[in-house]
């Protein structure tokens, strides 16, 4: 039986991803995972439900709680501070919440002897350094130490239309617009799937929030004015941070 672990958020990306690879695996688990500062968790379930209504026994669903594991690996917000100045980045809330997501993935691998992970990253959204090439390959390298396939099979959508509007193409210079969701978004909504009601490129009806990132968000566009954000020192982040948990 040909398994695959999905790291699964409820939202467009992720749930656009199991209706793509689906065909190519008899037994998908979708895992959505419950961090510090995320509200509504749960509503994960709401997509996971249509897509095991499409592909039956094929799709099971987890919610599994490691805050516990991210305050001892990350830290709270005081230490996320503190590594955002030691490291020369504005990112290490969300970057080190995502580190910890994929080593939980490899441990629940390892217990369940599953050797393929799918994730749903995108390389349209560059803007988010847990989803940047240059930090994924860093992450893909304590998979392949664990002999697990971490894969990305949405990353690139070369044949996917930009809108030509001259409104979005504004929204969309200052990435408040995505294309790829709009894109994903209308193949879900052909598929039959419900998102729920949704604002530009943000359908929160079947994902979880996390308003702390909010905060830490917020602020970086306008600290990277006054200091640019370090490719080094986010990348030695994640990988002191891959170290630490060993």
């Amino acid at each position: 039986m040909k398994s695959a672990v999905v790291l699964f958020s409820g939202g467009v990306d992720s749930t656009y991803l199991v209706f793509k690879s689906a065909p190519f695996y008899d037994r998908l688990v979708l895992i959505t995972y419950k961090v510090p500062g995320m509200h509504n968790a749960e509503f994960s379930r709401r997509s996971a439900r249509q897509l095991i209504n499409f592909y039956g026994d094929k799709i099971t669903h987890e919610i599994l709680d490691i805050r516990g594991f991210i305050y001892a690996l990350r830290g709270n917000a005081r230490d996320c501070i503190r590594d955002n100045l030691k490291y020369g980045f504005y990112c290490s809330w969300c970057l080190g919440c995502r580190i910890a997501m994929h080593l939980s993935t490899i441990k629940f691998c390892q217990e369940n002897n599953i050797t393929q992970v799918l994730e749903g990253s995108n390389f349209y959204d560059r803007e988010s350094l847990p989803q940047r090439e240059e930090v994924l390959a860093v992450i893909d390298k304590a998979y392949q130490q664990a002999a697990v396939k971490l894969s990305t099979p949405c990353y690139y959508e070369e044949n996917m239309p930009l809108s030509v509007n001259k409104f979005l193409s504004f929204l969309r210079r200052i990435r408040l617009f995505k294309d790829n969701t709009s894109f994903r978004f209308n193949y879900l909504k052909k598929k039959g799937v419900d998102l729920g009601a949704g604002f530009i490129s943000q359908y929160r009806c079947t994902q979880p929030s996390c308003l702390t990132s909010i905060f830490f968000n917020g602020l970086r566009p306008f600290l990277k004015i006054f200091r640019k954000e370090s490719k080094d020192g986010y990348l030695k982040y994640a990988e002191d941070i891959i170290a630490q948990s060993k």
